[in-house]
């Protein structure tokens, strides 16, 4: 029986953000803003390195001249440093559960982004599955007790990530 590549590399995705967690464990001691900021720093020079060797340095230049593509990039690298901080704060001070719980509301807050801005209809089996899920998010976060600030921080900084970018005309990798 052959395995459809694309199963393989949704398994091998998921596999490493489960494990994600444990990763960031290893430096409980370590700040979360001290994470982030070597995070950003590495993936910038990463970045920056690619993008000499593909010879495309000429484009991070013309993105200098253009003022609103510039201040929209830095809303959605702002909005995704927040995400990525409120995650490695969430998993080194033992709240894992509720980090994970935000990955399960941030669906459904990007279904009511995508309803009410981007005026995306949704069909009645739609609105059964959205509702069954807010079912089952409403249950854990009943379980938790608590109201789940860590959560709602990832669902909402994601949320709104995806909803500019969404909105915006600028390619993740220009062609």
């Amino acid at each position: 029986m052959k395995l459809n590549i694309g199963i393989l590399y949704a398994i091998l995705a998921y596999g490493a953000w489960g494990l994600l967690p444990l990763y960031w464990k290893l430096f409980e001691r370590v700040p979360a803003v001290e994470i982030l900021c070597h995070r950003m720093i590495w993936s910038a020079l990463l970045l920056l390195a690619v993008l000499t060797i593909q010879q495309r340095l000429v484009e991070v230049k013309r993105l200098w001249r253009s003022p609103k593509t510039l201040a929209i990039l830095l809303s959605t690298a702002t909005l995704v440093s927040l995400n990525w901080g409120i995650y490695i704060y969430g998993v080194n001070s033992d709240r894992v559960l509720e980090a994970s719980l935000g990955y399960f509301i941030n669906p459904l807050f990007s279904v009511f982004l995508g309803f009410v801005f981007l005026r995306e209809p949704l069909n009645l089996w739609k609105w059964i599955a959205v509702s069954l899920a807010m079912i089952g998010v409403g249950n854990l976060i009943w379980e938790l007790g608590q109201v789940p600030w860590i959560a709602i921080g990832l669902a909402l900084t994601f949320g709104l990530y995806g909803l500019i970018r969404k909105v915006t005309d600028i390619q993740a990798v220009p062609t």
